[in-house]
Formats: C-alpha cells, structure tokens, sequence
C-alpha cells in the first residue's frame, strides 16, 4: 500500500468508506450506470452522440451548488442534410453553449454529467421546448449490492442506447436495451473546448499508452485511460479543474436551460477561487509575513511534544500553502491543497473538499466538521493525511501510532513482550534509509554498512534500514561487550561473539503476534520526532527496554554504490 500514488490511494479508501456493509473486491472492477428512457431519434433525423469527460473552459455559474465544478464546452453547428438530433454526455458537470445554425436543431438530448446526474448540465442557445433531459431509474441503482469492486454513476451511458464504442466495464444497474440507435457522428474527447457538428466526422478518444487493464480490474504503469474509459473512481475528475486552457468563461445565469436553479458561484472553483480569495483577503499566500509568522508558531507548537533525547530539535515542517484569516467557503474541486487556519478563526466551509484538501488548525484545536458526512478535513488525522507527499504522511502516522501505543493499558502491553534485553546494557539505536533512491528490485544485493562501537562496557543494538536491505558489520572496541542485537527490517548482521543474542522484528516474526502487530516497528524512526518515539515504545513494549540513543541518517546521494567487492568503499557508522 506504501508504494501506491497518493491519489489513487485515496480513491480506493474513499470508495471503501463510502460502501455501507461493503464486502471486499475479489473481481474486476466495474461500472454501473442507471437505465434511462431514451427520446429515439427518426429516421429525419441526423444523429450526433457528443461525449467530453470535462471541458477546457470554466463556468461562471453553476446548475445548483457551489459545491461542483462547471465547465463549458462549445458546440458549433454547420450545414447538414437532415435536421441535427443530438446527444450530450460528459464526466463532469458542463454548460453546453450552442453557435451556428442553431435553427436546424430538432433536439438536443441531455444525458448529463456521468459523475454528478441529468440535473448538473445547462445548454445556452437553443430553445426550451427542443431541449430534453433524459429521465434515468435510479432505484435500480440504489437497490443494487455495492462492493469495493464497484463505481456507481448517477447518468445514462450513452453507449447502452447508441451504436458507439461500449465503455469498459460498463453495465447497466435494470434490463439492457435489445437493440442500439444508429448513429451518423460520434465526438469523444477527454477536454473538450469547440466541438464542430457536422465537421469533427467520427471521432473516438484512444487511451494513453502504458496503461493495461489487468485480470482484477485495476490499471497498472503509465497514465490513466481518458475519456469513457477512466480510471478506476474516475481518476482525472479533480485534476482536471485546475487550469483552464480558456480561462472563466462569463455566462449569463438566465441564459441557461437547466434542471436546476442556475446562479453565479460565491466562490469560483479551485484555483479561480483560491485567486479570489487571496484578492480579498481571506487567504495569504506562503510568501506573506503574516503566514510566515503564524506557521513558525503553529509548527514550533505542534512539534514540542515529540521532541525526546532521540531528536531534541525535531520540527514537523509540513508544506501549507495558505494561511485562513477569516471565515470562508472552500474553492470547489480543490486538489492536494494544505490550509493553516489562524488563531480564533471560525473553520471554513469545505464544500465537499474533505478527502483532497485539509486544514491545520494554528491553536491546535481539536476540531472535527460533521464526521458522519465525510472524512475528517484535518490533515494529521485519519485520510486527510493522503493529502501529504509520501514522507509526511510517514510522519504524521508515526504521530497517530504514538499516541495510540501510549494510550494501550499495561496489560495489554505486557502479553506483547517478545524478547528481553539486557536491562544493563546500553540500547543504542540506528535507523537509516537510502531515501535518495528508489525501492531496490528484486535481487538487488544489500548495502553492507559498518557499525564501529566505541562505548565500552555492555552494549545492545537496534539495526533498521528503510527503503533497501543492509548488511551490518559490527566492529567493537575492546572493552565493549555487544550483549544483544535486535535486527528491523531489511537487516542482516555479522562480526557478533557466539554470546550475543539476535531477534527480529520483521513482519514475519514468529515472536510478534496479530494482536501485537501495532508495536512493530514501521521503518520509519530515521525521520524522528513522532516516528523515533514509535519506535522507542515499540522496542519497550517488545524488548522490555527504552533506547538511550537513536543514530539516524538518510542517503542524500553521497553514500557509495552498493557492491559486492569487499574492498570498496562504503557506509560507516559510529557508536561512541
């Protein structure tokens, strides 16, 4: 799971989350739209199915919530044979505005956005009584068992009634019709800004290289697959609302023909609203005194308590973007996004951002917005720390597992004791990661490091290495006494007297057992604060001793190549 892209990390626990008595996917993913009554077309008509998975413009107003993100598509109509029957589909939310010959329109079919429902689409320029919203059956839908293998898409595919290309994985949640409409033209794009009717012809959006759907429904190397055949819980859905090719697009809110109630948003979305938001102060950018000022307090703050012998200058340091200087709305479909909120200030309005932007709180309250309704918004807690690149979300686990061990009751921590360690030996720790690199392939040989103990009397060792495996060599002074060697993960140890004893506490362990696994080491104490204190507890809960140092080091590019030839240069570490 470690390895996984953030992002697509979320999807699946968001999925997971949302799925009440949900059973685990054991079979390919699919994709599950309602049924829907279709208006057919004649044979006097020309049929065009016109499908974007979202638009290259934004809306200035939007079909009922500030919560969704509206793009706008424009729609070109030319000179054709036969009146123009047209069906519009999209991913996501759009404003279809129609240009040309408009009067040689018979309808306009709207199956709406895939992701957001019939209601969530507006057409500008053609007149009501040609415009028609189909009508799905979501009661199918809502009756149907949900599993984590599953999408549920709350529009028609337009694929089910029309003969165009099938999507992956698409079924239908009632009876699929006998038969498909023909159709003249088929316009497929994953961005959508002109669409010309008759002129495009037939056009069908392929699928980015690399990717390959494999045997259990997941999509593995390269980008995602676009269009109709998205990635697995509609991965592209937010990204795409960051940057807009042809900016905001102006719209006239009565000039829309919508299910909805159609107004001008009070807060333009992502990085629209992030831009109007720091216009009138609501928000200040890292590049402020006033952030600078607050976050060096909030982070001197939130880092005090993980400070110990192991790392007494420790500072979390997480990446914030902006800090909130008064009560506000979140920007809809906002994307990896970290807020600071200032002292007294009321907690914004997520508007539906919880699992893909989080707040920190400078005063450090302990603050949670309708836990029922969505994830928790603050970044250290639960899912809002998929929010963070890799090693912060390392950090802010450690915290979550240090306080949960400290919290455990002594009994429970007494049935967890898996080995003893000399009580009168010093416990001296090293945790080290070749972070500058990426997880060795298979059969790639271990990094040998060398470990020079210096301190005399009796000494006990901690050896963990992160990212890699390492071949310890312990060389100890004469008058040091190596009593015990407890190994982590990725480790194996030479150069030990026939007295001294060897655990490990890898996974696989025999002496650690499922109801134990919580004090397993992570391999992750070579970032320190939080994580060196997890495993601390971690080794006084296994070990029955505390460590009395911790030697920590990250490969920032310098260490030498891994090699097998004994004689060439590599990694020292000492012990005084």
């Amino acid at each position: 799971m470690r390895m996984m892209k953030p992002l697509i990390l979320a999807f699946i626990l968001l999925s997971m989350a949302c799925l009440k008595d949900a059973q685990a996917c054991l079979g390919p993913h699919q994709r599950t739209f309602p049924s829907c009554e279709i208006s057919a077309p004649r044979k006097d008509e020309r049929t065009t199915i016109v499908y974007v998975n979202s638009g290259s413009g934004l809306s200035s107003v939007t079909p009922g919530s500030d919560a969704i993100v509206t793009e706008v598509v424009d729609v070109e109509i030319g000179v054709a044979d036969k009146p123009h029957y047209i069906v519009l589909s999209s991913g996501k939310p759009i404003i279809w505005r129609f240009t040309g010959r408009t009067n040689a329109i018979s309808r306009v079919v709207v199956l709406g956005s895939q992701f957001n429902g019939a209601a969530r689409s507006g057409v500008v320029g053609v007149p009501r009584d040609r415009i028609l919203f189909a009508k799905t059956d979501m009661e199918k839908l809502k009756s149907r068992p949900r599993t984590s293998c599953d999408s549920f898409y709350t529009a028609c595919e337009a694929s089910a009634y029309f003969d165009i290309p099938k999507a992956d994985r698409m079924h239908l949640a009632g009876e699929a019709p006998a038969d498909r409409y023909g159709v003249d033209q088929f316009v497929e794009r994953l961005r959508g800004d002109v669409v010309r009717i008759p002129q495009d012809g037939w056009v069908e959006e392929g699928k980015n290289g690399g990717s390959k759907l494999k045997g259990d429904g997941w999509l593995y190397g390269g980008q995602s697959s676009v269009g109709r055949h998205e990635l697995f819980g509609g991965g592209g859905y937010v990204e795409t609302s960051q940057n807009y090719e042809r900016g905001l697009i102006e719209i006239d809110a009565l000039s829309v023909v919508s299910q909805e109630a159609v107004r001008d948003y009070s807060v333009l979305p992502a990085t629209a609203g992030i831009r109007q938001l720091l216009a009138d102060g609501s928000l200040v950018g890292s590049d402020d005194a006033r952030f600078r000022a607050a976050y060096d307090r909030w982070n001197e703050r939130l880092s005090r308590s993980y400070r110990s012998k192991l790392d007494p200058n420790f500072l979390f340091s997480y990446k914030v973007d902006f800090l909130v200087t008064r009560p506000l709305k979140l920007p809809a479909g906002l994307t990896r996004t970290e807020f600071l909120v200032g002292d007294g200030v009321a907690s914004p309005d997520m508007n539906g951002n919880s699992y893909f932007a989080c707040l920190h709180f400078a005063d450090l309250r302990d603050a949670r917005i309708a836990p029922h309704a969505s994830g928790d918004p603050q970044c250290t807690a639960g899912l809002g720390s998929l929010v963070f690149s890799r090693l912060e979300q390392s950090m802010t686990m450690s915290a979550w597992a240090f306080n949960r061990m400290q919290r455990a009751a002594q009994v429970d921590k007494d049935k967890c004791r898996a080995f003893v360690v000399s009580g009168d030996a010093y416990f001296a720790g090293i945790s080290v990661s070749d972070e500058a690199f990426q997880q060795p392939a298979m059969g790639t040989k271990p990094r040998r490091i060398d470990v020079i103990v210096n301190r005399s009397g009796k000494v006990a060792l901690y050896l963990e290495m992160s990212n890699a495996r390492a071949d310890w060599h312990i060389f100890p002074a004469t008058q040091t006494q190596i009593t015990d060697v407890v190994l982590g993960r990725g480790s194996a140890v030479s150069g030990l007297a026939s007295s001294a004893q060897t655990y490990t506490v890898e996974p696989s362990s025999p002496a650690i057992g499922r109801e134990c696994y919580e004090f397993l080491p992570s391999g992750d104490a070579y970032l320190g604060g939080p994580a060196a204190l997890a495993l601390d507890q971690s080794l006084q809960v296994l070990a029955g001793h505390a460590l009395d140092s911790l030697l920590r080091q990250t490969n920032d590019g310098s260490w030498p190549p891994v090699a097998s030839d004994q004689d060439t240069a590599r990694v020292t570490l000492v012990i005084e």
